[in-house]
Formats: structure tokens, C-alpha cells, sequence
């Protein structure tokens, strides 16, 4: 062991990394101060992992803890890494909080980092948290660091005291108040705590929209009926954005009744909205809104005039009919709608499910959407259109992908524009010909891109959430929908989660755009190259 020692200070990086990955294999602690020692030079990630993992196979806690109070931060940094990764874990909180104070960005983050994963470390935790809080000056890191510590000690009680104090403090600023307002956005607790819930409407009703927007985030994470009050009152307040007002609506709208100008409203932002996300949130919270007898015969008057993008949520109000006469209503503007885009099958299915009898009513355009449509019948469709199109025209495709109209660019980034639902298409003409394009833009449930499938997850409290499953954790799932916003979604409220075969892009483009338009965005597309 000690010849191998003697190589951690080889010239030669691959002999360093062979002797520290001999010394671990070995396991004498004798090698423990030449390892700690070797991570005080400069060294590619490669070396450290090795020097690092071999004072964690050897396991000599006494010997390595020497490490912790070593002049040079990247000695520190090692030796904490090593220790935590330790069975028994032997670091204690003040091991952790000591490094907490240190000047040395990598060394703290690493400490933060590790103190996170520590639920136990309360008081620990409350420290690093009002440090952070009380620094001038946060980095981006820092930031989610901090929140990510509000995130892990949520339960804690004296995490939850500071997260109220700040709130109702007039000294914290808009920045801090920010990062609180996100944490809590992205905390797993079924209601909010009772000292949050006085500074979080205040929050609400705070005058800059940017604060409002962050806080109905929170509100709608934690329980809207709690903040039903201050929710609507941004939701019927003229001098907001729509935006904002939208926002609200949609948080406290669930399940709940609305009133007539509320849906008014909501029914304007259908065409009104600056943004394609908008017009599908305000299409999905008429659908989601507990409509009366009179408001369901205006959604679906809305149905049957409704966008694509729009159809793919509004057509939910399906869910609403309660009687067979109801049901013939909807199918009725669902025929009508269907002369122009395609409708979803799946809320008809459900309505034929309830209503069998309204089979026999069903229109061929529905009845075969409803079964998701024949592959020779799709063959035969793009066929048609090419048969139609030209060969279209780049710079006025550039239009159409970033128009209202078509509006790809709510879902598809390209260079630095656009959003991040579907896949990027900034080289896409390098992987699709032509003819994919084509398929993907008239039928994009029949290849779905990898990695970008869509979920229903379905809740214990009836909402269903349709997106892209972003990220997986033992106690949540996050979603992101089509409207761009990321749902978090506890594992303990949900009743049922499946990969959907229906694409989240709406269906029916080539009927909402004229030959020029299709022909121009598919030469749009196949001008996408990575140079």
C-alpha cells in the first residue's frame, strides 16, 4: 500500500487514477492521508471521483474525517463527499453547518447539497436557510440551493416559521420573496401550514404582477379553496393582465361554478388571448368549471367554432352532460366542428360509455375519429395533400410555424425560440423527409417522437393532468402540459397514471391551414439544418 501511495503524485494522471483505485480495492487506512492529500492538487473530475471513492471503499471515518478542517476546500470538499457516502453515515450536522460559512463556491454548494439530503438536520437546515436569506448577494446556484432546502425541510417547524416570517416582512425583498414563493410552489404538502396562510394572500394581492404570478402558483400548489377569496378577486380585476386574471381563474375554477361573466370572459380569451398557451388554459378551465345548464350551451356553441388547439381541451365539457337530449347537443357541435378540425376520440368514447343510445346518432366524420382511424385511410389522406401541395415557400413558412394561426412554435423550439413541450425542430430536416413532416403535422398521435409521449395522470380529487412526464421522484410526478405550465402532482393523490397514445398536438392542421400555408411550412421545416 505504501508503494501505491507513492504513485497518487505520479506526473501521469492514468497512474494516479490506477493507484487510487488499487489503495480502495485494498482498504488499509494507512492510505487515507495520501489520498486526502492528492485531492489538493488541481485534477480532472475522473481522478477526483477515484481518489474520492477510495477513501469510501477503505471506510476509515476517523482517519478521513481529518479532511473536513483541511486549509484547502477542495481537501474539504472530498473529505465530506467520502464521509457522507460512508455506511454508517458518521457526519453529524455540525460537521456540515462549519462548512456552510466558507467562502469557497463548490465547497458550500457541496455542503448545501448534502445537507438536503438529510431530513433530520432541521436545525442545520434553518441555519444554512437564514444565511442564505440574510446574504446581499444570491447566485443562480445559491437560489436553488435555497430552495431545494425549503423543498427537502418543508415538515420542519422551523423552516415553516422562517418561510412565514420573510413572507410578512416588509424588509424582504422581491427577490427572496420570489425563491419562497417558487419553494412553496414546488412543495409536497396537502395543505398549506396556518402561519402561511395571512402572508401568502397578501402576497396574492401584492401590486406587481410578477410577485402575484409566483404566489397563485403556491396558492394553487397548496390547496386553492384555501385562497378562493383573493384568487378571484385577481380573477375579476380588469387592471390585471390577462395573463394573471387567467391564471387565477384557472387555479380556483375547478370543480366550482363560475359565474356568467367569468365565462364571458374566458369564452373572449378563446380568441382574444396573446398566446396560443392562453387560449388553450382558458378552453381547458371552461371544460374543468362546474358550468351551469346555460353555460354548457354556450361551451358548446364555443365547440363548435373552436381551433384546434383549443378543441384538444375544450372538448372535455363532454364530461358535463348529464342526460341523453344534452348529449345529442354536444355531438351535434362536435359534427360541426369536425367539419373543419379533427375532435379527440376520447371524450366521445367516455360519452358513448354513458349514453350507448347516442352510437346510433353518431356521424361518420365522428364515428371513425372515435376509433382513431384507419392506416389506409391515413395513407390515402397524405397522398391527397401531396398531391395538392407545392413546393412552398421557406420565408412564409417562418410565418405560418410562428403565427397565431398555427401557432407550433407554442409547443417547438427552434434556435432560441419557441417553447419546450414537443421536440426541438432546429436540425429536424436532417432526421424527417418530407413526407414524415407531413404525417407528423396531419396525424402526430401515429409516430409519437421518443421521449416525448404524453400521460393522463388522474387525482383522487377528479382533475386529470395530460402532458409530458418530466420528472419521476418516491413522492411526486411533475407534468407539463401543453399551456407550458409544470404541475406537480403528489404520488399519494394519484388514482391512476397512463402513457396516453394520443399525441399532445392537436390533430387537424391541414384543415385549419389552406394548401399555400401547409406547403409553405413544410418548406419551412425542410430548410431546419444544423448549419
Amino acid at each position: 500500500a505504501e508503494k501505491l501511495v507513492h504513485l497518487l503524485i505520479d506526473a501521469a494522471p492514468q497512474v494516479r487514477r490506477a493507484a487510487a483505485t488499487s489503495l480502495g480495492q485494498i482498504g488499509d487506512g494507512i492510505a487515507v492521508d495520501g489520498l486526502l492529500a492528492a485531492l489538493a492538487e488541481p485534477s480532472d473530475p475522473v481522478l477526483e471521483h477515484s481518489l474520492i471513492y477510495a477513501l469510501i471503499e477503505i471506510g476509515d471515518a476517523a482517519a478521513t474525517r481529518a479532511g473536513l478542517t483541511n486549509e484547502n476546500p477542495r481537501v474539504r470538499r472530498g473529505a465530506l463527499l467520502a464521509l457522507d457516502a460512508m455506511q454508517p453515515n458518521p457526519l453529524r450536522p455540525e460537521d456540515v453547518a462549519e462548512l456552510l460559512r466558507t467562502g469557497e463556491p463548490t465547497l458550500r454548494t457541496a455542503a448545501l447539497q448534502v445537507i438536503a439530503k438529510h431530513v433530520d438536520w432541521s436545525t442545520a437546515a434553518g441555519e444554512a436557510i437564514t444565511r442564505m436569506l440574510d446574504s446581499p448577494k444570491t447566485s443562480d446556484a445559491d437560489r436553488a440551493l435555497l430552495i431545494e432546502l425549503l423543498v427537502a425541510f418543508r415538515e420542519a417547524d422551523e423552516v415553516r416559521r422562517l418561510v412565514a416570517e420573510r413572507l410578512t416582512s416588509a424588509a424582504t425583498t422581491e427577490a427572496t420573496a420570489d425563491a419562497l414563493l417558487e419553494a412553496m410552489a414546488r412543495m409536497d404538502l396537502a395543505t398549506a401550514p396556518d402561519a402561511w396562510q395571512a402572508p401568502l394572500e397578501r402576497r396574492l394581492l401584492a401590486s406587481a404582477d410578477e410577485t402575484t404570478a409566483r404566489a397563485i402558483e403556491a396558492a394553487n400548489n397548496l390547496g386553492a379553496e384555501s385562497f378562493a377569496e383573493p384568487l378571484t378577486r385577481i380573477a375579476n380585476d380588469r387592471s390585471r393582465s390577462d395573463e394573471l386574471r387567467l391564471a387565477a381563474l384557472t387555479a380556483v375554477a375547478f370543480g366550482r361554478p363560475i359565474s356568467d361573466a367569468q365565462f364571458a370572459w374566458l369564452a373572449g380569451q378563446l380568441t382574444a388571448a396573446e398566446t396560443p398557451s392562453q387560449r388553450w388554459t382558458a378552453a381547458r378551465t371552461i371544460a374543468a368549471a362546474r358550468l351551469s345548464p346555460q353555460q354548457l350551451q354556450r361551451a358548446f356553441e364555443l365547440l363548435a367554432e373552436a381551433g384546434p388547439m383549443e378543441m384538444s381541451a375544450l372538448v372535455d365539457v363532454a364530461a358535463q352532460v348529464q342526460d341523453e337530449a344534452t348529449g345529442k347537443q354536444f355531438i351535434a357541435s362536435a359534427a360541426k366542428a369536425a367539419e373543419r378540425v379533427s375532435v379527440p376520440p376520447g371524450a366521445i368514447n367516455d360519452l358513448l360509455k354513458r349514453f350507448p343510445s347516442l352510437a346510433s346518432r353518431l356521424p361518420e366524420r365522428l364515428s371513425s375519429g372515435a376509433t382513431s382511424g384507419d392506416v389506409a385511410e391515413q395513407a390515402a389522406r397524405l397522398e391527397q395533400l401531396e398531391a395538392e401541395l407545392d413546393d412552398g415557400d421557406a420565408l412564409r413558412g417562418r410565418a405560418v410555424f410562428f403565427g397565431q394561426r398555427a401557432a407550433c412554435f407554442a409547443c417547438h423550439r427552434v434556435g432560441e425560440e419557441g417553447g419546450r413541450i414537443g421536440p426541438d425542430l432546429g436540425a429536424i430536416a436532417e432526421r424527417r423527409t418530407r413526407r414524415d413532416l407531413l404525417e407528423s403535422i396531419v396525424f402526430p398521435s401515429a409516430s409519437l417522437a421518443r421521449g416525448f409521449e404524453s400521460f393522463t395522470v388522474a387525482t383522487d380529487d377528479g382533475r386529470v393532468h395530460v402532458g409530458l412526464l418530466l420528472n419521476e421522484t418516491a413522492d411526486s410526478v411533475t407534468v407539463r402540459g401543453a399551456d407550458q405550465r409544470e404541475t406537480r402532482v403528489r404520488r399519494a393523490s394519484i388514482e391512476q397514471m397512463l402513457p396516453s397514445p394520443v399525441s399532445i398536438m392537436p390533430q387537424g392542421l391541414d384543415r385549419t391551414l389552406d394548401a399555400r400555408q401547409l406547403s409553405d411550412l413544410l418548406a419551412y421545416l425542410m430548410s431546419l439544418k444544423a448549419n
